[in-house]
């Protein structure tokens, strides 16, 4: 599996991933990726990452439940939104924007997720003709 684009501000991603040992106890997901972006006064950020499971690393994890749902899709763009059992959320909106003479998608959202370090991380972001922008931060302790 390989996914990649490249914008003409500079963002751009890569990804690819394989499943390892397929068929087999030791079937695994390796994925690695890269995500370039600008921020407002011309720094370029990049972040890198690697990431694997294995079949038996879900064996003795609870099944993960979808506890909300939503989706809309209109002429004009699409909107969604879930949370599931173990933390994770995504909201996101795509409205149809005009730059010159060319129609693309503008996307704002967010996700979140609860890692290893105990941590819950929420990523904001917006896409759209100026390019990638997300924001990181950690919620507060509740």
């Amino acid at each position: 599996m390989y996914f990649s684009y490249d914008s003409s501000d500079g963002t751009s991603r890569t990804e690819e991933g394989a499943i390892l040992n397929p068929g087999t106890p030791d079937a695994a997901l390796n994925v690695l990726g890269t995500v370039r972006w600008y921020d407002d006064k011309g720094q370029l950020y990049e972040m890198s990452y690697k990431g694997a499971a294995a079949a038996a690393d879900s064996i003795d994890k609870p099944e993960v439940e979808i506890l909300t749902e939503k989706s809309n899709i209109s002429e004009t763009g699409y909107d969604f939104e879930f949370k599931t059992s173990d933390g994770v959320s995504r909201k996101e909106e795509g409205q149809l924007i005009t730059v010159g003479e060319h129609q693309g998608i503008g996307v704002r959202g967010s996700y979140s997720y609860n890692a290893p370090d105990g941590q819950q991380y929420i990523v904001t972001f917006v896409a759209d003709d100026k390019g990638f922008k997300p924001t990181i931060r950690v919620a507060d302790p509740q």
